[in-house]
């Protein structure tokens, strides 16, 4: 059995719990050790010195920030017990709001988070490792994972983030099985004897995402496969056709140029709405030029400009309706809350 010396106030400071047992008078034939009242607590012994840690050494948000939450260590997921438990809310605040970093809140949030992802994938298509421990899907969460801690531990703030994250990714593509059959191995170092045609039929070596699907119950792969074909109905083809200039199209010789240039990209736009539609969405908005060159070659600059407002728009509108795309229910009355107030002020 293993014993912690603590302090009753600092206990108490932090949780309710802990103040309403204290507050019940010492039995006089309660149990002793070393001189002081013995509380025994039911909870597993590394996960009570993981909390206890975090009571007297509040360094929590630098250990977030430096290693990040990982729903599969039992360190985070026994800290959360903890917390949760005796209702201790600066350490679960604290977990949230790490996790809320991989599964943002605000489309703000989530777009820088998403640029970051991209810049990852990109490092790892350049590097052409062999190393497991480097490759992309091992570099970004699961997000199955986090559904299944987020129902478990009470946190519907990342449910949406994480359906819609979980949303682009290859059902077919199992983190256990791509694993059991990949020519990736952990830390390793060197040269390797695959041909190109080898590498490029492993999954992980492209740069592709896997997820533990097996840790979904049936309900929330169903709110997922809804999910999915919701965002499939989406008809961003039609949103960018129908962009349609507030005033005369630039292209005053030919407006028809500009019409049939819309149909044209808004065919090509297919392909890249596999990455997900809120990344297609952002890469019409920044207006990247080489995306125009080859999406749009023949737009003029006026129509340009109402394709990135319409899918300014339209991104906004994705991301408010995301509890209800995914059948989340009612406990997310305030997400969105900021992107709301923009399409308000941009009606008026």
């Amino acid at each position: 059995m293993a014993h912690f010396k603590v302090h009753k106030s600092i206990l108490c400071m932090y949780s309710d719990i802990f103040r309403d047992m204290f507050g019940v008078p010492t039995p006089a034939d309660m149990d002793m050790h070393d001189g002081v009242p013995m509380v025994t607590l039911p909870d597993d012994a590394r996960d009570v010195k993981s909390f206890l840690t975090c009571l007297y050494t509040p360094t929590l948000d630098r250990k977030i920030s430096a290693e990040g939450v990982d729903v599969l260590s039992p360190y985070w997921r026994g800290l959360l017990d903890m917390a949760t438990k005796y209702f201790v809310e600066p350490i679960r605040e604290f977990i949230i709001r790490g996790l809320e970093h991989q599964y943002p809140t605000n489309l703000e949030a989530w777009c820088k988070l998403d640029e970051k992802r991209q810049a990852l994938c990109t490092l790892w298509a350049n590097h052409c490792s062999l190393d497991l421990d480097e490759c992309y899907d091992s570099m970004v969460p699961d997000p199955a994972t986090a559904i299944r801690f987020a129902k478990e531990f009470n946190i519907p703030s990342i449910l949406p983030a994480a359906f819609y994250d979980l949303s682009t990714i290859d059902p077919e593509l199992d983190w256990t099985t791509v694993r059991a059959e990949t020519i990736l191995k952990p830390g390793h170092t060197g040269g390797h004897p695959y041909s190109d045609e080898t590498l490029d039929e492993d999954p992980l070596f492209r740069g592709e995402r896997t997820a533990r699907w097996d840790t979904l119950d049936q309900a929330d792969f169903r709110r997922l496969m809804s999910g999915c074909e919701k965002l499939g109905f989406l008809d961003i083809q039609n949103m960018i056709v129908d962009a349609a200039p507030r005033g005369s199209c630039h292209n005053f010789r030919n407006p028809e140029q500009c019409q049939a240039a819309r149909v044209a990209g808004a065919r090509a736009c297919q392909a890249y709405q596999l990455d997900g539609t809120l990344r297609f969405l952002r890469m019409l908005e920044r207006y990247d030029p080489e995306v125009k060159a080859e999406l749009f070659p023949n737009l003029c600059d006026f129509c340009m400009g109402n394709i990135r407002l319409a899918a300014s728009r339209k991104i906004k509108e994705v991301w408010v309706e995301l509890p209800s795309v995914f059948r989340l229910g009612d406990e997310l009355s305030e997400w969105g809350s900021v992107e709301r107030k923009v399409l308000v002020d941009l009606v008026y």
